[in-house]
């Protein structure tokens, strides 16, 4: 079996956020929040000089997600304590995550590809197909992968949630945006040994 190149998520060279939407009664409040994922981690494998065989493992620590818009500190308090205690109920499912099952890649330049990936989102103690469409380029030592996707939170048992004393209401779709770094392991040819590792909490 070929060896397969190993990349590590650098969770500090990278970037994950989420853009949630008020609905059309209240976006006139101007309120579509942009939450910051703090911690995750991952890894990436693939077969040398191609994307053969190609394979994506991501970690997310719940409790990390934080609001970056500008809000009253109040409301900011009250979402962030939403998604902790109602959408992600971090006390019983602490880490968001996803597995690829299939990937498909397409070259569109030297080291430059179209990619594909099918997989696992287990959120909220619920596990769904997630597509995911991202470009990736690949260095000698590093890999960078742009992209984003869409989740309804319904498929995923996560209730509608209110804000501002009720006065904003967000919309049930998700939009997650990322710029992911990787750097290549300095252990090559690990093969299908177990990657658990790499995912396991920081």
């Amino acid at each position: 079996m070929t060896n397969l190149e190993r990349f590590v998520i650098d969770q500090k060279a990278s970037h994950f956020k989420v853009q949630a939407f008020a609905s059309a009664m209240t976006a006139g409040l101007g309120h579509n929040p942009t939450i910051g994922i703090r911690d995750f981690s991952g890894e990436a494998r693939f077969v040398p000089g191609t994307l053969d065989a190609a394979s994506l493992t991501l970690s997310i620590r719940a409790a990390s997600l934080v609001v970056e818009s500008e809000m009253n500190k109040d409301d900011r308090r009250t979402l962030e304590r939403i998604m902790n205690e109602q959408v992600l109920s971090t006390s019983k499912h602490p880490v968001v995550s996803y597995q690829s099952t299939n990937v498909r890649a397409v070259k569109l330049g030297e080291g430059l590809y179209r990619v594909e990936l099918s997989g696992t989102l287990t959120l909220n103690g619920l596990s769904r197909i997630q597509k995911v469409i991202s470009q990736v380029t690949i260095g000698p030592y590093s890999l960078r992968a742009t992209g984003n996707f869409e989740i309804s939170q319904s498929n995923f048992a996560i209730a509608p949630v209110h804000v501002a004393g009720g006065l904003l209401t967000l919309r049930d779709e998700l939009k997650f945006a990322f710029f992911i770094m990787a750097r290549q392991d300095s252990a090559l040819g690990l093969g299908t040994q177990d990657v658990s590792h790499a995912t396991a909490d920081r």
